[in-house]
């Protein structure tokens, strides 16, 4: 029996409630998305001479395909979005592109995902650059 068929075996075997959301997103394919609130600390805030940086949002999504990753910070209503690009291992991502402004950015900095005590996606941080443009996004998630 191949290593393959082997580790497909074991898969089948575990419940459902083991494999974390991501998982089952990225094998179907589609993005995994998640309603709450973009908010930030106001001690940090205040250190900051504008707030222009900081990402503003009710929705995020995080979707996988081809090797590479993109964790999108949404505005609904307003239909504006900024996307980060890179390759997501465990839950770190390091940026190499951000889409922001309409146009796709040379990006630089890192994606943190955070979980509860139950492995649940809770808080998804990103911290970098988009061009010459400071971003900071912190997404938390309302169940």
């Amino acid at each position: 029996m191949t290593n393959t068929i082997r580790l497909s075996l074991a898969l089948m075997a575990l419940p459902m409630a083991s494999i974390p959301p991501y998982a089952l997103a990225e094998t179907a394919g589609q993005p995994i998305r998640y309603q709450g609130v973009c908010d930030y600390n106001p001690a940090i805030v205040q250190k900051f001479p504008t707030t222009d940086g900081f990402v503003r949002c009710d929705a995020l999504s995080i979707s996988r395909s081809n090797g590479q990753s993109v964790i999108s910070y949404e505005r609904t209503p307003q239909g504006k979005r900024i996307a980060f690009h890179g390759k997501l291992e465990g839950d770190h991502m390091a940026i190499s592109r951000v889409w922001l402004d309409d146009r796709m950015l040379d990006g630089r900095g890192k994606c943190t995902i955070y979980r509860d005590g139950d492995g649940l996606v809770s808080i998804v941080t990103c911290i970098g650059q988009a061009g010459q443009t400071p971003l900071a996004a912190n997404f938390r998630v309302l169940r």
